[in-house]
């Protein structure tokens, strides 16, 4: 191996090295929006929506991430061209996956009004039955608790207002100070919006990692290759 093929090896296995590193802190991220450790609500608790997929989404990208790396700095090992071929095709394939999953969750979330709706509707429904639903009732506080909210829109939507509507869990009252002035719906959406965004933003950052490891792994080919041509001339 000449000494422009190692410098071009040495720099792709740095690359794939930090590609890794992203990798773990993407898995890292998915369990904790997975556990809710981050302030993360999913609708889908809430709303039809079929957004408590997200979290895995994260996990598994994540964990495509490290193998893909992984796969890539045993290339470099092994210094074979045809490792590094198959490495540029599944990058290939992963950015065209990325991309798609770039643009779905681009266009999901730009209707926002539907899924406004659909939360404000299904939280209705929730209040209409908190007497009557265990499940519902503490669903329903952890929400109010956790984002410091109470009702649809504001607490006018209680005929009875829960004590989860008011810090610490207080006896609560319209007139109290302690009463959370605003609705759970936003908050619940502007939630989701957020970590769709982040999952949006993975998907285009990392496709421009994908685009620089074929480029890597294209020039550490090409290297390969012409070592292998001078060696034959001699």
């Amino acid at each position: 191996m000449g000494c422009a093929t190692k410098c071009v090896a040495f720099s792709f296995f740095f690359f794939n090295l930090i590609y890794a590193i992203l990798g773990v802190a993407i898995i890292i991220l998915g369990v904790l929006l997975h556990l809710e450790v981050i302030n993360y609500l999913k609708p889908a608790n809430i709303a039809h929506e079929p957004s408590g997929f997200l979290p895995i989404v994260i996990i598994v990208l994540g964990g495509t991430i490290i193998i893909v790396s992984l796969f890539g700095c045993f290339g470099v090992g092994k210094g074979g061209v045809k490792l590094l071929t198959t490495y540029i095709i599944i990058l290939v394939i992963l950015f065209a996956l990325k991309l798609c999953l770039g643009f779905y969750i681009m266009f999901t979330t730009n209707c926002e009004v539907g899924l406004q709706n659909n939360i404000e509707s299904e939280f209705k429904l929730m209040i209409n039955e908190y007497s009557n639903n265990t499940a519902i009732q503490h669903k329903v506080d952890e929400i109010q608790q956790k984002l410091h909210c109470c009702g649809v829109t504001n607490s006018l939507d209680w005929t009875s207002i829960p004590a989860s509507c008011c810090e610490d869990n207080k006896q609560c009252h319209a007139g109290s100070q302690e009463l959370f002035a605003r609705g759970c719906s936003r908050l619940i959406l502007d939630n989701f919006l957020n970590v769709t965004q982040i999952i949006y933003i993975l998907c285009f950052a990392f496709s421009v990692f994908n685009i620089l490891g074929v480029i890597f792994a294209g020039l550490l080919i090409t290297s390969i290759k012409n070592d292998h041509r001078r060696s034959n001339d001699y």
